[in-house]
Formats: structure tokens, C-alpha cells, sequence
């Protein structure tokens, strides 16, 4: 019997999330936080991972972020970028 890999699908990120460009200046990038608080944490999405976000829509599963992380790294092991 062979087995079949399931990848999740990605959750659409809220469009109630602020994005604004990070204000800390050791730290470029796309700041995001959640105005409501369903989450605390605020994060700071440095710029050359800022396209991957585009993955987040809910059509694209964790294998298609994993593909795209490897492309945009050169490397095969992405698995801090993807669980970050």
C-alpha cells in the first residue's frame, strides 16, 4: 500500500490585520499585528520573505510555501523559514 502525503491547506490571513512597513530601524521589513487582539504578538516579516506571504489565501498548501521557500533559499531545509 502506498501512502498518501496530505499538506494543509494555509489559512487566509485575516484582512482585519494591520500591515504597515516595520518602524524599527535595525529591523526592515512588513510589520503585522492584529488590532483586535486575538493575537498579541506583532511580527516583523523581513523583505525578502514578504512575497511568501502571498501563499497565506487559503488555495495554497503548506507543500507550495515549502517549494517556495526552497526556490527563494537555494537551500532543501526550510523548515525554520516555513515554521516561523
Amino acid at each position: 500500500m502506498l501512502g498518501i502525503w496530505w499538506f494543509p491547506m494555509l489559512a487566509r490571513l485575516r484582512p482585519t490585520l494591520d500591515f504597515m512597513p516595520s518602524p524599527v530601524q535595525d529591523k526592515p521589513g512588513l510589520l503585522i499585528r492584529d488590532p483586535f487582539y486575538f493575537s498579541d504578538a506583532t511580527l516583523i516579516i523581513p523583505p525578502v520573505l514578504v512575497e511568501s506571504l502571498t501563499f497565506f489565501d487559503g488555495d495554497h498548501s503548506s507543500l507550495d510555501l515549502r517549494e517556495h521557500l526552497v526556490r527563494l533559499t537555494g537551500d532543501l531545509d526550510v523548515t525554520g523559514l516555513q515554521s516561523t
